[in-house]
């Protein structure tokens, strides 16, 4: 998007070092009751969901919104010209 007249981009966490840890106590291991596996995978989901709708509040917010170079934009007109239309389905 635009935003005074710079081009940003919202960056997702990816990679190992940038995304959120699951809390300990949420792993699940093989020694683990049914029941509290159940439990723990239950706890883990909503942990998880916790997670997104930070994600979409911090995009909403512009938090994570960072300036596109005109090296990724360069990179970008690259791809673009050598793509080759598709249809999916």
């Amino acid at each position: 998007h635009l935003e005074d007249g710079v081009v940003r981009r919202f960056d997702t966490p990816q990679g190992s070092e940038s995304q959120r840890k699951i809390p300990k106590e949420l792993t699940i291991g093989r020694n683990l009751p049914p029941e509290e596996a159940y439990e723990r995978t239950l706890a883990t989901v909503d942990h998880l969901k916790n997670e997104l709708a930070n994600q979409k509040l911090e995009r909403q917010m512009g938090i994570n919104d960072q300036p596109v170079d005109t090296h990724e934009v360069a990179q970008l007109r690259e791809l673009l010209a050598t793509a080759e239309y598709r249809e999916l389905y």
